[in-house]
Order: structure tokens, then C-alpha cells, then sequence
């Protein structure tokens, strides 16, 4: 028998709440962004919806093909949240009269459920403005809820650990590798699974702690004591990506007595969702040690001249304790935890600056945006992707731009003034954070705060003598940590001598346009 896990119930239910809250994210402003769905690029990829499989089809009919499929796979996902939800409530009832911390931790998962109800409604309605008319999708979700939850507990909660793991999988293999598909509907389902995806959300397991207990209390019906999976048995998942499935095992073992006593011969053996799980699949990018873009910019600040400090290890440097080198056991080979402050690898750095060191072609990159127009004052600026050392690292993002109702805009987003300055601040605090790093300094606090004017006589043809632009940008520096002032404002110096939107900014930058009629 898996030992129980020896976590205080109150613990979990505190550390579920404190999940849910460093998670959150909102539809319109995280998920949406003012965007709407281009029929220019598929919804779904041909691995879920088949589209390649219509070798008759031209390829704009295979991508409609797609984009239909991509609003029905949508819709049954807000269709299975809503019993999903209805079981969860279900579940914490017992709870409403007692433990009030177990009682929000619930409450705030429930809420993840209505709230990915939501989004996919509001996702039928967007995609609903771009398609043509005719479709339909004929199921009442509250009649699929109510058939579902008139079966028992084993089978509702075995059917949800199926759908979160296709899931958790389905994004992972199909969805974020596909780079034709809409970045908007990829990002619907980014969000909808950083709240699914176990390794990144450990309060499945706290609230599937409440459930065990909201079910029978912690023993089976006939008499047997729960069998639950704790966080090193060799039948749960290693570490936090265990933590979703641990839920529904822990629902599954617990509910599944059948009066057949402490024998579990009428179980779900906890083996199955290793069955159904990837687990041989390669380690993602990250972990292998692949291309980082976020470690990899401070690169550019090597070139300052030579009484600035460059980012290079000062033969003085001692890491601070929770920087040392310290051997961890992964249960199957020793390894070395990397040297780490402030968040950076520095390792990875040091390795960085000695390969361009060596092979100047390495620290070439190149960086490139594409902007389009999104209506009035709105638009939408696109990264696919950039390249270091001739090697090309995909990489999307999308940032929207609009300007306030007092110029013309919707005042929906940051204005293009405001994009600039915050690159500049952005680009500057990683050159802080990498300058201190490099010395060992721990940070506390960074914060910088830029301002500028600019006189709208130069932009609106008024006065032509006017500068169109900034003629001067002030900002303050605010740091706080463990080093001396004298350290702070050698730092300082090495930040202003090499960073490149400072020196972009400070400078004329050549621009060569071209324009394109059509």
C-alpha cells in the first residue's frame, strides 16, 4: 500500500489557494488582447482535425475543413467544463459549513471552470463573425452534464482524467509545434492549459485533497483506508506533473470500494493513467538545454568600452549560498544544479559570452516584427520568431497597440510612445539584473521609471521647426540589494555603456523603407 502523504490537509488547501491566485489569467486582457481570428490560417492541425486526409480539397478548402473543426473541438471542451464544474461543487459541499479555507480553495477552482466556460462560448461567438453561416452545434451542455453526473463517482471522475490528459497532450504534440495555425486560437488553448497542465499548476492536487475527503472521509466503504498516492510512490508521476492526475487517481481510489473490502480488487489500478500518459516523450527544449531567448540578450552588452564592466566573471567573484553548486538525486543519475542569481543561469551566460568570444558569427542576431493594422488606431504587432548565430529560434508573441480616445484611438491598449519607452526600461533591467548577477549581487528590488514629452505641433504638421519626437528622456533608477553603492554605480555605468536599446536610443539609427503599393 502507497504510504498517505503526510501534508497537513490546511497546508494543501493554502497552497492551493496561493496556485490560483499566481495563475490567474483574464480573457480579454491575457487571451484576447483586442484580437480577432484571421481566416488566413488554420484554427486546428491536420493531426486533430483530418483536414489533410480531404485529398480532394484544395488547400483553402482543407483550411476552412480546419477552421469548422477548430470551432467544434472549442465547443466540446465549454461543453464537458460544465459537469466537470457541477462534480466539483458536488464534491465540496461538506465543506460549506466547515473548513472555510478548503471551502475557497474550491470555490476557486470552480471559478476556473465557469471562466474556461466562458472563453470557449466567447470563442464560438468570434469565430462565428469570420465564418459564413450554416453551422451548428446541437447539444444542450446541460443535458450531457446531467446524463454524466447520473452515473457514479468512478466513472465521472475516470472520464475527466481522460479529457485532461488528451488535453495536457493535444496541446503539447499538436497545437504548439503547428506554427500555421491562428496565435490567437493557439493562445486560447496556452491558457486553457497552463490551468490544466498539472506542471504548472500544483493546487489540482490540494483541492483533490479536499475531495478525498468531501467523498467518504478517507476510507472506503468497505472499510478499507484510502489508498492515495503520494508524491514519491512509484505509482504517482514525478514531481508537480503528477499532481492533476494524483486528483482524479485519488477520486477514483477512494470512491471505488464496491463492498469489496481493503483489497482493491475492484479498482482502477493506478497504473492505467501511466498508460495513457507520454511519458517517453523527449524532454521539451527548455530542459534539454536548448537555444534560451531570455538568457541569451544580455550577449549584447559585451561591447562597452574598456572602463565599463562587460558581462564576464570578476576573478573575485564568489556565488552567494543559494548560487552554489549542490548535488541533487534525480533517481537515476547524479547531477549538478546550475549556478543561478537573480535567475540567471550563469553558467548558461559564461558559455554564452566564451562561444561568441570564440566564434564572433555567434553573436550575430537578428530581430524582426511584423505590423499590421487592426482598425481606427489599432494594431497588432506579430514575432515569429529570431535568429542567433545563423540558427533560427521560433518564438510568438503578439503585442497590440492602440492610442488614446484624446488622439483618435479606442484607448484599448498602450500607445506606441509608451511600447518605446517600456523597451527601453526592459532592455536596461536585464542589464542590470545580468551586471549584478555576474557579480553575485542579489537583488531585492529593480525598478525604472522613464518620461518624456512630446510636442503634437511636430507630429500634426502645425509647426514644421517643432521636433516630431523626444528630444530628451529622463528616467531613475531604483535598485536595491546586497551590494555596495560603489557597485551600483559601476553597474550603472556598464548598463549605459552597453545596452543596446539605450544605445539605440541615444543614438541615430539608420532606417532604409521600402514601399510596397498593391
Amino acid at each position: 500500500m502507497t504510504p498517505i502523504d503526510g501534508m497537513p490537509d490546511d497546508s494543501r488547501y493554502a497552497r492551493c489557494i496561493q496556485s490560483s491566485k499566481r495563475v490567474y489569467w483574464d480573457i480579454d486582457e491575457h487571451v484576447i488582447r483586442g484580437r480577432y481570428f484571421d481566416v488566413a490560417h488554420k484554427f486546428l492541425p491536420d493531426g486533430l482535425s483530418l483536414a489533410d486526409a480531404f485529398t480532394t480539397l484544395s488547400p483553402d478548402e482543407r483550411r476552412f475543413v480546419s477552421q469548422i473543426q477548430g470551432r467544434t473541438y472549442a465547443n466540446i471542451f465549454g461543453l464537458v467544463e460544465r459537469f466537470i464544474n457541477a462534480k466539483i461543487l458536488e464534491l465540496g459541499r461538506d465543506h460549506a459549513l466547515g473548513d472555510q479555507e478548503a471551502v475557497e480553495a474550491l470555490v476557486r477552482f470552480s471559478a476556473e471552470e465557469l471562466k474556461h466556460q466562458a472563453l470557449f462560448r466567447r470563442i464560438d461567438a468570434m469565430v462565428g463573425e469570420v465564418l459564413p453561416d450554416g453551422y451548428r452545434f446541437d447539444v444542450d451542455p446541460n443535458a450531457v452534464a446531467r446524463t454524466v453526473l447520473a452515473k457514479g463517482n468512478w466513472a465521472v471522475l475516470a472520464l475527466t482524467l481522460h479529457i485532461e490528459l488528451f488535453t495536457q497532450l493535444h496541446y503539447r504534440r499538436s497545437i504548439d509545434p503547428d506554427s500555421e495555425l491562428s496565435g490567437l486560437f493557439k493562445d486560447v488553448f496556452l491558457y486553457h492549459w497552463k490551468e490544466e497542465c498539472p506542471a504548472r499548476d500544483p493546487r489540482r492536487t490540494r483541492a483533490g485533497s479536499a475531495q478525498r475527503h468531501a467523498l467518504d472521509g478517507g476510507t472506503r466503504p468497505g472499510g478499507g483506508r484510502v489508498h492515495r498516492a503520494g508524491r514519491r510512490s512509484r505509482w504517482n508521476l514525478a514531481g508537480a506533473s503528477g499532481d492533476r492526475r494524483e486528483l482524479l487517481r485519488c477520486q477514483l481510489q477512494a470512491r471505488d470500494g464496491c463492498g469489496r473490502g481493503a483489497d482493491n480488487r475492484g479498482c482502477l489500478p493506478c497504473g492505467i493513467p501511466l498508460a495513457i500518459h507520454p511519458l517517453g516523450r523527449p524532454a521539451s527544449a527548455f530542459r534539454q538545454g536548448a537555444l534560451r531567448p531570455d538568457q541569451r540578450k544580455p550577449a549584447s552588452a559585451n561591447s562597452g568600452s574598456d572602463r565599463h564592466a562587460a558581462l564576464s566573471l570578476p576573478q573575485s567573484f564568489q556565488p552567494p549560498e543559494q548560487a552554489k553548486e549542490r548535488p541533487i538525486m534525480d533517481g537515476y543519475a547524479n547531477t549538478v544544479a546550475p549556478r543561478v542569481v537573480n535567475g540567471i543561469n550563469l553558467d548558461d551566460l559564461f558559455a554564452l559570452i566564451e562561444g561568441v568570444r570564440t566564434d564572433p558569427a555567434k553573436g550575430k542576431t537578428h530581430w524582426r516584427v511584423a505590423t499590421t493594422w487592426q482598425g481606427q488606431t489599432r494594431s497588432r504587432a506579430e514575432v515569429e520568431g529570431f535568429s542567433i548565430g545563423g540558427t533560427e529560434v521560433p518564438r510568438r508573441f503578439a503585442i497590440d497597440i492602440d492610442e488614446p480616445c484624446e488622439l483618435g484611438g479606442s484607448n484599448r491598449f498602450a500607445n506606441p510612445q509608451e511600447h518605446l519607452i517600456a523597451a527601453l526600461n526592459a532592455c536596461m533591467t536585464v542589464g542590470y539584473v545580468a551586471q549584478c548577477a555576474v557579480r553575485g549581487i542579489t537583488l531585492e528590488s529593480l525598478a525604472i521609471e522613464t518620461e518624456g514629452e512630446i510636442d503634437l505641433r511636430g507630429f500634426l504638421g502645425v509647426d514644421p521647426t517643432m521636433a516630431r519626437g523626444y528630444e530628451n528622456l529622463r528616467y531613475k533608477v531604483s535598485i536595491k540589494g546586497n551590494g555596495t553603492k560603489e557597485q551600483f554605480a559601476e553597474i550603472h555605468e556598464a548598463v549605459m555603456a552597453t545596452s543596446p536599446n539605450f544605445y539605440n536610443s541615444s543614438r541615430p539609427v539608420a532606417l532604409r523603407p521600402t514601399l510596397v503599393v498593391e
